[in-house]
């Protein structure tokens, strides 16, 4: 073994006293040997002393079932728009 690397886990959170403006989640699974990586990420624009700014950050999770089922084409988006929304 030539590298490895660890990557300590990390929660962000807003700057004390920001206002939160907008919050966009989005969700993606990636299926691996054993079961699957859930990311959740997060895309937030908040206001701080007047000025406008952003916060991005991707929290991670295993499973061994896979958390979304997408059989219909047609109601793929809605399905992860209710998804997203169950996880708040």
């Amino acid at each position: 073994m030539n590298r490895i690397t660890f990557s300590k886990r990390e929660k962000k959170s807003l700057p004390k006293g920001a206002k939160e403006l907008k919050r966009i989640v989005g969700i993606s699974v990636e299926e691996i040997s054993n079961g699957f990586i859930i990311s959740k990420s997060y895309d937030i624009k908040y206001m701080l002393n007047g000025q406008t700014d952003y916060l991005y950050y991707t929290e991670k999770s295993y499973s061994t079932v896979n958390p979304i089922s997408i059989k219909d084409p047609l109601v793929k988006e809605n399905k992860l728009d209710s998804f997203v929304n169950d996880m708040k």
